[in-house]
């Protein structure tokens, strides 16, 4: 019975071992950086040249869509003029119809590529970011890298408001530990030489 005991006294013994030494040892403190991703998106070089990029295959569209629209506007006005039941007046409406037809298409098209573009742009972006962040986490040893953002109390509904205070997740960060800037300043000078070598 002795044994029996001495050997539950030496297991409890081991198990609370490990427990007291590491509530003894000095524990490196956890590093923890912040970064607000709006101001990151929005000071970022590649982005303001996407979207230039972008802006001008817009205005290419929109200028193709206007040449249709004129055409159609051209084409109404020349079937007025025609009388009723001709030959002339019946191939002009179903012209009519078929640069109608070909307007929505290249207009529902054309939102459509806009938005891919926009949407591959967008996800570039946030892959590069999120690269720059890890790679700069593990250089400069942080735990923990959160993001944070600005919150505008202004708005419509009170589901809006809601919906903005739930997203707004960091409260309260000292400004030592916001790498922000950090950050930006590593994206613009790898996109600066990104462009370099092209």
């Amino acid at each position: 019975m002795r044994l029996g005991k001495a050997i539950a006294a030496l297991l409890a013994f081991l198990l609370v071992l490990p427990v007291a030494a590491s509530l003894g040892a000095e524990q490196k403190p956890l590093k923890i950086g912040v970064v607000n991703l709006t101001k990151v998106f929005e000071g970022y070089k590649k982005k303001q040249h996407l979207e230039e990029e972008l802006r001008s295959v817009r205005e290419q569209k929109t200028r193709v869509l206007r040449q249709k629209s004129d055409e159609i506007m051209r084409l109404r006005e020349e079937i007025k003029m025609l009388e009723l039941g001709s030959e002339e007046r019946k191939r002009k409406e179903s012209l009519l119809q078929q640069k109608q037809l070909d307007f929505r298409n290249f207009n529902e098209v054309t939102a459509s590529n806009l938005l891919e573009q926009k949407l591959d742009v967008t996800r570039t972006l946030y892959e590069d970011i999120i690269k720059a962040i890890s790679a700069y986490g593990k250089r400069e040893n942080f735990d923990l890298i959160i993001k944070v953002q600005d919150i505008d109390t202004e708005s419509r509904t009170l589901d809006e408001l809601l919906y903005k205070i739930n997203q707004h997740i960091v409260l309260y960060n000292a400004e030592r530990i916001d790498i922000t800037q950090d950050i930006l300043d590593i994206l613009n000078e790898y996109y600066s030489k990104e462009i370099i070598e092209k």
